[in-house]
């Protein structure tokens, strides 16, 4: 069964360190489109397989995840 990626879930370091490479250790803020629709987390996530990922962007969005970089920022 599918489940949302959280910081209590196992994967969640993982995802991190995946999303902050993707941004090559730059600043994200300068590279980030500010797309809410999450482009980068998203496509990891659907690489990473088994996740609920309108759930888990629901979570970040309650928690001030509303675009890539702001996942790597707020999301803890």
């Amino acid at each position: 069964m599918p489940e949302s990626m959280t910081p209590k879930n196992p994967r969640w370091k993982e995802f991190r360190k995946k999303l902050d490479a993707a941004f090559e250790g730059c600043d994200p803020h300068k590279k980030c489109s500010d797309n809410l629709q999450k482009p980068i987390a998203k496509e990891i996530l659907k690489k990473m397989g088994d996740v609920d990922i309108e759930a888990t962007f629901k979570y970040f969005d309650e928690h001030d995840g509303y675009c890539d970089c702001d996942i790597l920022f707020n999301v803890r």
